[in-house]
């Protein structure tokens, strides 16, 4: 089953690849065999799930209504100690990925919100299916980040 999302202002719902199920009855996007490294993450859930392929989303182009986040051009020095631009919530002075600290990273309080308005944080990721990168995934992402988000 393969899943979809899609981001405001870029055109249609986005194909999160094979083996991706954003429906609850999937679990939700659970990568098999993602690592806590970057180079995992990134090519196992970021290149697959975040609309790069096809131009919206976190892409290059996409990013201008994805609060700046271009995950296709450079995604590491994208979120790594980088300003969040929370542009539909309220709460300022936020980190995309902070190392050492997942539970502070932006990244994994947009993946874990599951509302399409939360009033701090906006909507969650994937956007259209707030909250479906699935627990595992997610902890994984955490463990890189509290191993200090290396480049690896």
């Amino acid at each position: 089953m393969l899943g979809l999302a899609a981001c405001p202002g870029v055109g249609p719902p986005v194909d999160l690849g094979p083996g991706a199920d954003a429906g609850p009855a999937g679990g939700g996007i659970c990568p098999s065999g993602i690592l806590p490294t970057f180079s995992s993450i990134n090519s196992q859930l970021f290149q697959v799930s975040c609309g790069i392929g096809t131009g919206s989303c976190h892409s290059a182009m996409g990013s201008v209504f994805s609060g700046g986040l271009d995950l296709q051009s450079n995604p590491y020095a994208a979120l790594v100690n980088q300003p969040a631009n929370n542009i539909a919530g309220s709460k300022t002075g936020l980190i995309r990925v902070k190392p050492g600290d997942p539970a502070n990273s932006f990244l994994l309080i947009k993946l874990a919100t599951t509302t399409g308005s939360d009033p701090n944080y906006g909507s969650g990721m994937p956007f259209g299916s707030p909250g479906q990168v699935c627990a595992q995934a997610r902890g994984v992402i955490a463990q890189w980040i509290d191993g200090g988000a290396l480049n690896n």
